[in-house]
């Protein structure tokens, strides 16, 4: 999405750095608000429960850098509230945008793609180097494998892969072999990776299901694992994002008027599904996942009808107004601008 607002606005006649500067407000004034709404919700829940320690991950989460605190742990925290668990992943993101941008605007297309390409296939390198890293520390391997998956400079090639979508997105529309390509590489890589896998776990002595253990999920580190595993999650995204802007039929639905709605305020969904999971689990009595099933799936549904209502009902009354006066705001500022400079 970033990178396809760019290529629809076109270069700002101001230059790229007033585009640059814009980008920065309109991702601030749609992502902080609700944000820090948010963080005031879930403070006042956790000081009502529990006691002021835990808030000690409050600065890094005010300055997108919580995913560093989850790794590095550099304040102590008691135990984490599990309504802020997730934020660490919005760091991930503020920390892209950040610099996404600079890459794009500053340099040409050509170069864009060609850097974009590089810095790809450099990425499993990047990650096997921090995964090295952790371990020379004494990291155990389940914390290993979450500071890769959690380090942005490790995960960068996800959201560059979707830059380059986008970038060529009016090719992949045209040609019909791109996504055929596409899924043919990513099924040969996939089960390389999957067939290694379970042969590295039946040498460390797992059997049956064990086999398949660690592979996708579980604990991502060691022989490999994540190096190479995310090449395979990024690449199978990328079909189905290629798929959807295929519009094949496969895809469809995730351009039905439900998936659209879902989409508008996923943000809000991210945001609030923490906090409804902890409020459901203390309703039940429990502090974890239950171990029933039929328990399990209530609680899934009720979450995600619960966080879509409130996510719905917070965009009507206070993000959608936010970002209408934060476009209204940048347009007369960008106005006055223009009309101040040299003909």
């Amino acid at each position: 999405m970033i990178t396809r607002g760019f290529l629809v606005e076109g270069d700002d006649p101001l230059g790229h750095a007033h585009q640059y500067k814009a980008f920065m407000w309109r991702r601030a004034t749609r992502i902080i608000p609700v944000y820090l709404l948010y963080l005031v919700i879930a403070s006042t829940t956790l000081l009502a429960v529990d006691d002021a320690a835990n808030l000690g991950d409050m600065p890094f989460m005010l300055t997108f850098t919580y995913n560093f605190q989850r790794i590095f742990d550099f304040v102590p925290v008691p135990h984490r509230f599990m309504p802020f668990e997730p934020l660490w992943t919005l760091s991930v993101e503020q920390q892209f945008y950040l610099l996404f941008p600079l890459l794009f605007l500053f340099v040409s297309r050509r170069n864009f793609v060609r850097i974009a390409v590089g810095l790809i296939v450099l990425a499993p390198l990047a990650r096997m180097l921090f995964s090295w890293r952790l371990a020379s520390a004494g990291m155990d391997p389940a914390h290993q494998a979450f500071g890769v998956f959690a380090a942005s400079f490790c995960q960068y090639d996800a959201f560059l892969i979707g830059g380059l979508i986008a970038e060529r997105e009016t090719l992949i529309r045209n040609d019909p072999s791109i996504h055929r390509r596409l899924a043919i590489a990513t099924g040969i890589v996939t089960t390389a990776f999957v067939l290694v896998m379970m042969a590295v776990n039946y040498n460390l002595g797992a059997r049956g299901v064990g086999i398949i253990k660690n592979i996708f999920s579980g604990v991502l580190a060691g022989q490999g694992r994540e190096v190479a595993c995310y090449v395979a999650v990024d690449l199978i995204s990328a079909v189905v994002l290629v798929g959807a802007i295929r519009q094949l039929h496969a895809f469809r639905f995730l351009a039905s008027p439900l998936m659209s709605w879902v989409g508008k305020v996923s943000y809000g969904g991210y945001l609030y599904h923490a906090l409804v999971l902890w409020f459901l689990f203390r309703l039940v009595g429990t502090a974890e996942v239950p171990a029933s099933l039929a328990l399990r799936i209530a609680i899934f549904i009720a979450c995600w009808l619960i966080t879509i209502a409130l996510a719905s009902l917070t965009f009507r009354v206070f993000e959608q107004p936010i970002i209408t006066w934060a476009r209204g705001k940048a347009e007369l500022s960008t106005d006055r601008k223009l009309s101040s400079s040299p003909a």
